[in-house]
């Protein structure tokens, strides 16, 4: 480590959204990291954040154009491989003078804080709040396994979005979705979504915590106007935490120049009245030990399936209902 890391007290804390509809369309929440992205860009810096690679697999990299930020949204539940070139790469642009935006989990945000020299006053950094990742290996497995037992070519995967399949995994070729499977009846979504299937680090997160250690923090505004009203529709609402005197000021700078961002302050307690990735980090389920047991023998695939069947089979029925409008009395 390079240097000590910092963690922050917000500042203040906003519930906002890009009023854009149309922009928010792949967006995970409210639309603010794209915004952000877009900022920078505009003023003829680099956004580093994760999309997918030729391959699917998840990686941290570096847009300098508006038009590639598509690739970069929506929430990707899975970790991001972050090697040491784009490290390089941020602290060479850094050290040019350019502007850079990194958005990451709470532990990338820290690595590279931890990689660099020097504090920056050109970098932005935006941890995430994090529910925990699950390794890069699982998820490939778990997609390879898809494609072969649906049939179905895809060229993108998501998690969430402002389309109607949030908290679904879908699968898109060429924009048009494929392949639609509610969160919980999917194994791989549902481990995640349980915490069967996390990496083991992720269980004892020391960055789920209230101080954070990036300048921004962007999650969902969960139990937004549950205690105190809100005049806006909860549903995709970003959570912004303003952790510092740079966010603040990128922020003010944010409103100036794009109308769209429409946002209020809130009290932080109000976000902290939901304890995960931000009080404490989300727990272990007790069938994790069955999974860890199984995933030598038989790999991510099998193991998952071993482990989840009951419950995801469960959730197939209750879904199929639901699809059906078959009520039970």
């Amino acid at each position: 480590m390079k240097r000590e890391l910092c963690f922050h007290t917000p500042l203040k804390c906003i519930a906002a959204w890009n009023s854009d509809e149309e922009k928010r369309r792949k967006s995970a929440s409210g639309g603010i990291a794209h915004a952000l992205a877009e900022l920078c860009l505009a003023d003829g810096g680099v956004f580093v954040g994760t999309r997918y690679d030729e391959s699917l697999r998840p990686i941290v990299a570096k847009a300098e154009h508006i038009e590639e930020l598509e690739a970069y949204k929506g929430s990707k539940y899975v970790q991001s491989v972050m090697g040491a070139e784009i490290i390089k790469d941020i602290e060479a642009e850094l050290n040019a003078g350019r502007q850079v935006t990194f958005v990451g989990t709470p532990c990338q945000v820290a690595a590279l804080y931890s990689s660099l020299d020097e504090e920056y006053e050109n970098l932005l950094t935006i941890d995430l709040m994090c529910h925990g990742t699950c390794p890069t290996s699982y998820f490939t497995e778990e997609i390879d396994h898809l494609r072969k037992q649906y049939k179905i070519d895809f060229d993108d995967v998501r998690f969430r979005d402002n389309e109607g399949h949030s908290f679904h995994l879908t699968f898109w070729k060429d924009g048009k979705l494929v392949k639609d499977i509610p969160g919980y009846c999917e194994y791989y979504f549902a481990g995640f979504l349980y915490g069967v299937s996390m990496r083991e680090i992720c269980y004892s997160c020391k960055y789920a915590r209230p101080e954070r250690v990036g300048d921004v923090t962007l999650g969902d505004f969960i139990n937004l106007g549950k205690e105190k009203p809100f005049d806006h529709k909860v549903e995709n609402v970003s959570a912004v935490l303003l952790n510092t005197k740079k966010a603040e000021s990128v922020w003010s700078k944010l409103l100036s120049k794009n109308t769209e961002i429409k946002g209020e302050e809130r009290d932080y307690s109000e976000r902290l009245s939901y304890p995960y990735s931000v009080l404490k980090p989300f727990p272990k389920d007790p069938r994790r030990a069955k999974f860890m047991a199984l995933y030598p023998k038989y790999g991510f695939v099998r193991s998952i399936r071993k482990t989840l069947r009951p419950k995801v089979w469960r959730s197939r029925f209750w879904q199929f209902l639901r699809d059906h409008n078959i009520n039970i009395v």
